[in-house]
């Protein structure tokens, strides 16, 4: 029996808001989106550049999503050093570059993501594929 597939679902905070994407559906703190219309309000952006949805926050972070698989997250040069979660330390020391929520250091890329997701049933990343 084939499982089925995994949610589409991408959940993002900046700040005090929280940005939901789920395939080409976008909520800004509960509130719709219209999908192709760009969106900015107190400092948070979202766009539809090509097939991704992209989130440009004032913070100086940007996260970039395929609607699949694939995410992306830049930081501003000014963020260097103070960074924590999905963008890491920020530092340019690889040692560092897996801190968990914990303060541990995770040993691989999966163990990393899944330790800083939101948990969902079924949705953890198998440890032996990245």
């Amino acid at each position: 029996m084939v499982p089925p597939p995994l949610p589409q679902v991408l959940h993002m905070t900046f700040g005090t808001d929280t940005v939901v994407a789920e395939g080409r559906n976008v909520s800004v703190n509960g509130a719709a989106v219209p999908e192709g219309r760009p969106y900015l309000h107190k400092g948070l952006g979202v766009t539809w550049p090509g097939d991704w949805v992209a989130v440009a926050s004032s913070l100086g972070v940007r996260v970039a999503w395929d609607r699949h698989l694939a995410v992306t997250v830049t930081a501003e040069p000014e963020l260097r050093g103070g960074t924590w979660g999905l963008c890491g330390t920020y530092t340019d020391d690889p040692a560092d570059d897996f801190v968990r929520p914990d303060g541990d250091i995770a040993a691989i890329a999966a163990a990393f993501g899944n330790a800083w997701k939101v948990p969902a049933a079924g949705t953890e990343v198998p440890e032996g594929a990245g």
